[in-house]
């Protein structure tokens, strides 16, 4: 299987390039591609993560790891468990 399907929380946050704590229970965590500039690029894959009664759930922006959307927008994008 892919070594993806393995994260734990502690790669999650140690591989992202940046961490957005919405509240106590959302976080929203970034990875660009090398040489972006700025959260405004769309060169960003997007990851929220969502805890509920104890459970995290990880979700992704459009349910894709795809590095083409802008950080900035993390609030209007949709999330959905990984279609990848």
């Amino acid at each position: 299987m892919n070594p993806i399907f393995y994260n734990t929380l502690s790669q999650l946050l140690t591989e992202a390039d940046a961490i957005i704590e919405i509240d106590e229970d959302n976080t929203v965590l970034g990875y660009c591609l090398p040489g972006t500039t700025g959260t405004d690029a769309a060169t960003w894959a997007i990851c929220k993560l969502s805890t509920t009664t104890g459970t995290t759930l990880r979700k992704w922006a459009g349910g894709q790891k795809s590095y083409n959307l802008v950080l900035d927008n993390h609030a209007s994008y949709t999330y959905t468990f990984r279609k990848f």
